[in-house]
Parts: C-alpha cells; sequence; structure tokens
C-alpha cells in the first residue's frame, strides 16, 4: 500500500524517480511513462491516529548525512530511487540542511520506518517531495497515519497549497491512497524514464 515519489523528466523538468515495472523490469531510457501532479488546499478532515504504540515522528533540522543515505536507500531502493544518489557529499548536505526542507522520520520502537521530505522553497505551498516506509512496514497501516501526520505539519505552516507528484511505475495503489488522503488530480503528461546506467555517487 505504500508509494514512494520517483524521478523522471517530466516537460523538461526533473520531477520524482522510478525505473521499475511491477514485473521487476527495467524501462529503457528512451521509453515515456505518465507522471500524475496532485494537491489539495484545505487539509485532510481526518485526525491522524497512531496504528501501533511505540510510534514517532520527529523533525530533523540537521540530518545525518550518513544516516539520510542508509534511510534513503532502504525506503527507495525497491523503487530505483536515483535523484539524491546522483548528488554529491556537499551538494546533498546542502539540500538537506536548507532551512525550507523539512526531513520528518517516522520510528516504531526507535527504529526508522520511514520518512517523509518537504520542500517550503515557495511561499505560501509546500511540496511532499519524498514519502515512503522501509519493506517491512508497507501494507501495515503506517503509510496512512505518516501522510496525515505529514499533512498536519505542513498545513501548520502559513500555506495554501499542498502537492506533490508520482508516476504509473509507483505502487499500482498510489494515486488512490493520496485521494483518500485528500489529494485531487491537477496534471498528467508523459515523463521520459531517466537513464539507469547514469553515474550514481552513492
Amino acid at each position: 500500500m505504500w508509494i514512494g515519489l520517483l524521478v523522471l523528466l517530466a516537460a523538461g523538468l526533473e520531477v520524482p524517480i522510478i525505473a521499475r515495472v511491477s514485473s521487476g523490469e527495467h524501462k529503457s531510457s528512451d521509453e515515456t511513462i505518465w507522471v500524475r501532479y496532485l494537491e489539495m488546499y484545505t487539509p485532510a478532515a481526518e485526525p491522524a491516529e497512531a496504528p501501533m504504540a511505540d510510534l514517532d515522528l520527529e523533525l530533523h533540522a540537521e540530518p545525518d548525512i550518513d544516516a539520510y543515505r542508509l534511510l534513503y536507500r532502504k525506503v527507495g531502493d525497491p523503487w530505483q530511487w536515483q535523484a539524491r544518489r546522483r548528488l554529491g557529499h556537499q551538494e546533498l548536505q546542502e539540500v538537506i540542511d536548507h532551512p525550507a526542507n523539512d526531513l520528518w522520520i517516522v520510528t516504531v520502537a526507535g527504529k526508522a520506518a520511514g520518512f517523509a521530505e518537504l520542500d517550503y522553497r515557495k511561499p505560501t505551498e509546500v511540496e511532499i517531495v519524498y514519502f515512503g516506509l522501509t519493506m517491512d512496514w508497507v501494507g501495515r497501516g503506517l503509510g496512512s497515519w505518516l501522510m496525515l501526520s505529514v499533512l498536519e505539519r505542513a498545513w501548520s505552516r502559513p500555506v495554501s497549497r499542498v502537492w506533490l507528484h508520482t508516476c504509473e511505475l509507483d505502487h499500482p495503489g498510489a494515486v488512490g491512497f493520496y485521494r483518500r488522503c485528500g489529494f485531487s488530480i491537477f496534471r498528467e503528461a508523459r515523463g521520459k524514464c531517466p537513464d539507469p546506467r547514469a553515474k550514481l555517487w552513492w
């Protein structure tokens, strides 16, 4: 049930990453797939109810870069996330330390189970750049709680819009999940798959 945000090139822009289909095969870099953009203008009506005990969501204002890389790989490797892995040490550090970048890490009994990354660089709106769980927590009810909790924090800022994007190579239930959380599709476009041969720094 979990969704992740992946990276593609759509309309000349890099948008969150995937190069994997449900069969486990990889699309070639010259193929295109659908990218869907979703948004919301009002907070979700439902409060976030914890599905289990020992659950916590913490903001990491100055993330440890090695811990970030490890969690990014644990969450993103099954979905072929590559965008942040294309950044060198200094460039990645600048991105995750940016004051307009919020990194929320969810833990269960003190162990990291997933994360969400929010970008506040544009006034009055926030983009959910990354969202996902480690595979051992997929399908256990944690994803809905994490999304609703992240939305509560996003709407606590002076913003009027929250948005994200996904693609057809994401989990087949991704769009339905986002809609249940209160998002609506506002754009669909064809995006070119990233080159799987691109150099990754870590």
